[in-house]
């Protein structure tokens, strides 16, 4: 799967591409988003997408883009809520087509500019070696998953408060993101 279309708010993730994700939303305190600023239509090298504020106060908004599968066409949405950590800004996945992503949170960070969003994944590896080095915990094994399956090398389940994950990756960004890689969307129309 193309890294860019992945990083779009961590949408395609859901098919099974690599992740970081958080049993908490990423981030201290919402971030109120102004409608004016944040809906319309946006766009990539790879896509379109339509945001629309649904909760200015609660930093929640909704992101829409139609994907094409061989001959066919498919609508796709996400509802993020994005939220403020100490100095940056991360938006977290509520729901992906209307359902309920799960028990943790597909998490990006995000810079938001007059006309651009520029949007960083995680690195799987900066939050394995974390784990490894016992910076962070990764999810428990349940029953029917292995510790391998918190920490694999496509994935990492992170169980620790916002607050931790937060003052870690806000006091060493330069590792815990794929710097080299963002997604940026420019506002194409309101």
């Amino acid at each position: 799967m193309n890294n860019k279309i992945w990083a779009v708010f961590l949408f395609l993730i859901l098919s099974g591409c690599s992740s970081v994700t958080s049993k908490y939303p990423v981030g201290l305190e919402n971030f109120a988003v102004i409608g004016n600023d944040w809906n319309g239509t946006w766009g990539s090298d790879e896509m379109a997408i339509t945001i629309l504020v649904k909760d200015e106060a609660k930093g929640i908004v909704q992101l829409a883009w139609i994907e094409r599968n061989l001959d066919k066409l498919k609508f796709q949405s996400v509802t993020c809520r994005i939220m403020k950590g100490r100095k940056w800004l991360y938006a977290n996945v509520l729901e992906a087509s209307g359902e309920n992503v799960g028990d943790f949170y597909f998490w990006a960070k995000v810079k938001k500019d007059d006309n651009k969003i520029v949007i960083w994944r995680p690195s799987v590896a900066a939050f394995r070696d974390a784990v490894a080095a016992k910076r962070l915990q990764a999810a428990s094994a349940a029953p029917d998953r292995t510790k391998e399956d918190a920490i694999s090398d496509d994935s990492v389940q992170i169980i620790d408060p916002p607050e931790v994950l937060v003052d870690l990756v806000e006091s060493s960004g330069s590792t815990y993101f794929e710097w080299e890689e963002p997604t940026t969307l420019v506002k194409i129309s309101d």
